[in-house]
């Protein structure tokens, strides 16, 4: 599995959060109810489970992430859970062995 450039859907999703704002990702789960005939799920507030790692990273990249989530407004480690969440999302599945 390969990235359509990787880099660029990194560099796409800073952009797009920049311009539009990153809200969090919330899990409504299953449950809805019927307002004024129409469908609405019920919010559900989850702490999603995750896990600690650690990461070697350039020092402009990590410059350049920390700008980014203070022009936004949201954490380092949120914003960079965002963009690979986008990344994960816009993998090409297809391979590439030249």
């Amino acid at each position: 599995m390969r990235l359509k450039n990787g880099f660029a859907c990194i560099l796409s999703a800073l952009m797009i959060c920049a311009a539009v704002g990153c809200g969090r990702r919330t899990d409504s789960g299953d449950k809805s109810e019927v307002k004024g005939g129409e469908h609405v799920k019920k919010f559900i507030a989850r702490k999603p489970e995750k896990e600690v790692i650690s990461l070697r990273i350039s020092s402009d990249i990590l410059k350049t992430i920390d700008n980014k989530s203070t022009e936004i407004g949201i954490s380092r480690n949120e914003l960079i859970n965002q963009m690979i969440q986008y990344s994960l999302d816009n993998m090409d599945d297809t391979s590439d062995e030249s």
